[in-house]
């Protein structure tokens, strides 16, 4: 029913609504713009990761069919659906997703963005060159998105050459960057910059992006708000949102038979970061409602386990060649175990001392868990039933099949069963892909493409998540105090 009211809703929007597309750049985001009809609303779900970004497009009242975007020669050579977050920048500015003739390659686009650094430096032929970092993220966001309405009025113009379109863009953000409000302010400007700066101009460079950034800031200023609606008065507009990561990631599940409302954990384990969050899944007034009780993140990703090891291997055989491993592709698993990769075969002391490295590492993730095992069993949700049957704990990211990991994950599985018996431990739940998403993957792949996937519903679909500093801490349960045994008069 409550599908059917939201279709009934899309149809009389597009009924009232003027049609407000025309020129090229309609006809880069319209199967055919010449035919207007019913409104078919179209939602991006964007995925912009820190070694990789993905891409799903969905039309969720007409067929709800879900396509994971493919990219071409820009795409990693180890997908069609990863596009490596990443830009090419030439002498003049002109950014592009592929390689450029004496052009620089600017790695890390997002991190320096979520950490809130303006200058990021890369290495030219002629030495280091600084760029704006927010204007090198609207320029590949810009880019990503053209490319994105291009392919699919090519890829399915005759399925939806009688609608006009109506674009969404959802954009996801990690739950611990979800509680910081300026981040997500920044964050949404520079996707709704991106989206403007696609739908206005067929050339994207650095100057452009900028310039389309703090037009949206005055826009903004101006509007006492922060993204929202894009109106493109040369091409397609928007309604640009930003949603949290683990309501995205979930979603499927929330919405399948697999669904089991309370406390739940989520670890994702991407390249840089290990994003460990925890939330009550519950329904109100029928709509799906995330209660995000804890959220931490913390540069114990993948990638910088790598760099760990590659280091005490470098100070341990300072002869070894490394240069494969030092430029190891982010997007591709990380080697596990790293001494395979070493020739000769490595001496006792090398593999003692990458043990250690390892240890220690695992002590810090381990501790980030306990971290939150500890909040939730004091003050956060101390009465869960959880407690008592086993944690469910969703485990996404592209490193989340690592052998190191899933060893760690073990260990603290076993411990939970030791000191809140009769607790199962860690219960964990798998990401199987969807019977609607079109994308030549397998169940196991479908793990890289969950968030894009579940950014791809529209916001009223996907819920509501609520910020932990707008949830207070459960008291603990007062103790009754012991009653004095009666005593009678017959008695003394």
């Amino acid at each position: 029913m409550k599908h059917l009211i939201r279709s009934v809703a899309s149809w009389l929007r597009g009924s009232f609504r003027p049609h407000r597309y025309g020129g090229k750049q309609a006809a880069k985001s319209q199967p055919d713009a010449k035919r207007v009809g019913s409104i078919c609303d179209v939602v991006i779900g964007l995925d912009f990761g820190t070694s990789c970004t993905k891409i799903v497009v969905r039309t969720p009242y007409e067929r709800d069919r879900a396509f994971a975007v493919p990219f071409g020669p820009a795409s990693h050579a180890s997908s069609l659906y990863l596009l490596p977050s990443a830009l090419w920048v030439s002498d003049s500015g002109e950014a592009s997703l592929t390689s450029l003739r004496n052009g620089v390659h600017v790695r890390d686009v997002k991190y320096y963005l979520m950490q809130s650094k303006r200058d990021l430096v890369v290495t030219g032929d002629d030495g280091p060159v600084t760029l704006d970092s927010h204007a090198v993220a609207v320029a590949f966001l810009a880019l990503a998105l053209t490319h994105t309405r291009r392919w699919f009025a090519d890829a399915h113009k005759s399925s939806y050459a009688d609608f006009v379109l109506d674009w969404q863009v959802n954009i996801g953000l990690p739950s611990a960057d979800f509680a910081n409000r300026s981040l997500c302010h920044d964050y949404l400007r520079i996707a709704a910059a991106a989206w403007h700066l696609s739908a206005a101009s067929d050339k994207i460079d650095l100057s452009s992006a900028k310039n389309a950034l703090e037009v949206q800031i005055k826009r903004d200023d101006a509007a006492s708000g922060v993204g929202g609606f894009v109106d493109c008065q040369n091409g397609p507009s928007a309604e640009v949102k930003l949603i949290p990561e683990v309501a995205a990631e979930v979603v499927g599940y929330a919405r399948s038979h697999l669904r089991d409302e309370g406390l739940h954990i989520l670890m994702d384990i991407g390249a840089r970061t290990l994003d460990v969050c925890s939330f009550i899944l519950h329904e109100k007034d029928g709509d799906d409602r995330y209660e995000l009780l804890t959220a931490d993140v913390r540069e114990l990703g993948a990638m910088v386990l790598h760099r760990n090891r590659v280091e005490v291997i470098r100070s341990t055989v300072p002869d070894q060649t490394l240069s494969k491993l030092v430029h190891w592709d982010p997007v591709e698993p990380i080697p596990d175990p790293i001494e395979q990769h070493l020739s000769p075969e490595p001496e006792r002391v090398l593999l003692d001392r990458i043990q250690d490295s390892d240890l220690t590492y695992s002590k810090k993730c381990s501790q980030m868990v306990w971290q939150t095992l500890i909040d939730l069993k004091t003050r956060r949700d101390p009465h869960s039933k959880r407690w008592h049957e086993g944690m469910p704990v969703f485990l996404a990211g592209g490193a989340k099949d690592m052998r190191f990991y899933q060893e760690a994950i073990g260990q603290i599985s076993s411990k939970v069963e030791e000191m809140y018996p009769p607790c199962r431990g860690v219960l964990p739940l798998a990401m199987t892909k969807p019977d609607n998403l079109e994308a030549e993957i397998s169940d196991n792949g479908y793990h890289r493409l969950a968030v894009a996937f579940g950014l791809s519903y529209p916001e009223t679909d996907i819920g509501m998540v609520t910020r932990p500093g707008d949830i207070e801490d459960v008291p603990p349960r007062r103790r009754a105090k012991p009653q004095r045994p009666f005593v009678s008069k017959d008695m003394v």
